[in-house]
């Protein structure tokens, strides 16, 4: 059982006088709202209390009856007390709904708006599968769903005519019961949604034999999404009034669309950057080549004559955009990987060992060719020495180098 709403004493002025609410009430327009609330006000000196619960839960006391305002002999205290619908007393001052089903009441026979029920229920989602350059490049795409609409041939009443709605016997068209109860305290009255209506008023006695009296059909619809350029894996797209129809309530739920990405291989993404590795023969990365590569499609990369393994080159504003800055673009880079044979042919190794030759006799400086001569000299010297031959000649003459 909800919480109820009830009205106190305290509230109402109960002091068989004139209130300051009675006063106030005395200037309106029709004379039934204040004999209403005359009639609660002054039926005795002791407090009453009327409670109205706030849902349809059902009560294990009192007799069942239509709204409307009854009086009871109470035992207890030996006088008259009055009961009154407080849904009367409201309508007198605000005015009631005779429209079919209530004008969007709700189950327990409460006025409320699409707004405060919400729409959640009638939200419908999509899972949508994205290809690497849909993602990347945005555009449009056409998908069909499924949601629910109002009934074409009924238009929602879930009857098969007009004349197969009747009105609630069991609440006589209120869409609620009264319960009440005698306490000490007077008269305790529960209201609650009418279980043969379900708060709606009115009864289908035969239905609509295209929707089976649920007022609402299955149908497929086409639904063209606008895919943004730069979209990334996991995203929501959100389509206003995609989602199911009901016309009873005048409101329609969202389309969600969940969006997944088939990546594409060799093409990592992060950010607004996109990352790839290019493999190379240690020839090409010392002679220089050009490679094709993927990206937004198939393009040619050049590979510099002497390019290290792990240095990264670029093609500028080739990445992703930004999706809130469609002129912002990434870039793509191209991590160069070298490749070394594990097994070389012989004539393979005879090139590499000429090319190692040639690199070590490269790396011999001109100074360093100076010194290995001298030493070769002095070590002649030191043998010609030992004979005395010529000794002061060569000693003249080495030192000159």
């Amino acid at each position: 059982m909800g919480h109820p709403a009830c009205l106190m004493p305290g509230v109402l002025a109960h002091d068989g006088s004139s209130s300051d609410t009675e006063d106030r009430l005395a200037h309106h327009d029709s004379p039934r709202p204040l004999a209403l609330l005359k009639r609660a006000l002054a039926s005795d000196n002791r407090p009453s209390l009327l409670c109205v619960a706030a849902n349809g839960a059902r009560s294990s006391f009192g007799t069942s009856r239509t709204a409307g305002t009854t009086h009871h002999a109470d035992p207890v205290w030996g006088h008259t007390s009055y009961a009154i619908d407080p849904y009367e007393l409201f309508n007198a001052f605000f005015g009631g709904s005779d429209k079919l089903f209530g004008d969007s009441m709700g189950s327990g026979g409460f006025h409320c708006s699409a707004e405060a029920k919400g729409t959640r229920a009638l939200n419908i989602s999509y899972n949508l599968l994205l290809s690497f350059e849909e993602s990347i490049l945005g555009g449009k795409r056409e998908i069909n769903v499924f949601r629910h609409e109002t009934c074409g041939t009924c238009h929602g009443t879930g009857a098969k005519c007009s004349n197969d709605i009747t009105e609630c016997t069991q609440c006589r068209g209120q869409g609620r019961l009264m319960k009440t109860q005698r306490t000490p305290f007077g008269i305790v009255s529960q209201i609650s949604s009418c279980l043969n209506c379900e708060g709606r008023r009115k009864v289908i006695t035969e239905h609509c034999t295209e929707c089976y009296g649920s007022g609402r059909v299955q149908v497929e619809r086409i639904i063209k999404v606008d895919i943004p350029g730069g979209i990334d894996d996991g995203s929501t797209i959100r389509i206003h009034g995609g989602g199911n129809v009901d016309k009873q309530r005048g409101a329609s739920g969202d389309l969600y669309i969940f969006v997944r990405i088939n990546e594409k291989q060799g093409i990592h993404r992060d950010g607004l950057n996109l990352y790839s590795d290019v493999s190379v023969d240690y020839t090409d990365a010392i002679l220089g080549t050009t490679v094709k590569v993927e990206t937004i499609g198939p393009k040619d990369l050049h590979i510099p004559p002497g390019t290290q393994p792990g240095e990264n080159l670029k093609f500028s504003q080739l990445g992703v955009p930004d999706i809130k800055k469609p002129n912002v673009r990434g870039d793509h880079y191209f991590m160069i990987m070298v490749k070394l044979p594990k097994s070389i042919s012989g004539q393979e190794r005879l090139l590499v060992e000429e090319l190692d030759a040639l690199k070590k006799a490269q790396n011999i400086s001109v100074p360093g060719m100076i010194k290995a001569i001298r030493d070769l000299l002095q070590s002649v010297l030191n043998l010609l020495s030992q004979d005395g031959i010529l000794a002061e000649e060569l000693i003249l003459l080495f030192s000159c180098c």
